[in-house]
């Protein structure tokens, strides 16, 4: 089902307990998919420059591995399961249960802005990557770290508060923003990674 000849619609029955890496990566066809309420991992990249517009997860996962939604353009909700012990979503954004770390902006997400909310410490891995609609993110406070690649290749980003406790940032995490001007580094900052 690779590519665009996916089916638009997949439900998966109870037996699967995990979704392998790449399992539908650039199943641009894929519009809905139904996880079964025993899976407990979704592998790297899975869901990758997909075509879903929304994905729920299920109260059994455990673990969402990097990238899992990366890229997907068309995804504009991810929505958790209010009994799942690992992860939440806020406002259709994946977030870990603790609030801590924001895992996954949907790329099709039609906002133009997003203030992370208060208490979020990290901005994961890919976690905006390729986001179509954003323009402008305004860091909370609280974050301290931000991962490798968090807006990798954001095509409308323009601008960011960085606030002064951001002490990281890692690899690749403004690389092909080509609409961002300028960025405004706080004296915390003492690690910038490579193409960052």
């Amino acid at each position: 089902g690779y590519g665009p000849v996916a089916p638009k619609k997949v439900k998966l029955p109870s037996s699967v307990t995990e979704i392998w890496s790449e399992a539908f990566i650039r199943c641009s066809n894929l519009k809905k998919i139904e996880l079964p309420s025993n899976l407990t991992k979704i592998g790297e990249k899975a869901f990758s420059y997909c075509g879903l517009t929304e994905v729920k997860i299920p109260a059994s996962v455990t673990t969402i591995d990097n990238e899992a939604f990366t890229s997907s353009s068309r995804l504009e909700k991810i929505e958790v399961d209010e009994a799942n012990k690992y992860y939440k979503s806020v406002d259709d954004v994946l977030f870990d249960k603790d609030m801590k770390t924001l895992v996954t902006y949907p790329s099709g997400k039609n906002n133009t802005s997003y203030i992370v909310p208060n208490g979020i410490a990290t901005i994961g891995l890919c976690a905006f990557y390729g986001s179509g609609y954003l323009k402008n993110v305004t860091l909370s406070d609280t974050v301290t770290i931000i991962e490798e690649r968090a807006f990798f290749s954001c095509s409308n980003f323009e601008s960011i508060v960085i606030t002064d406790n951001v002490t990281e940032i890692g690899n690749s995490v403004f690389y092909g923003d080509s609409k961002l001007a300028s960025v405004k580094l706080p004296k915390s900052v003492g690690k910038i990674g490579l193409n960052a």
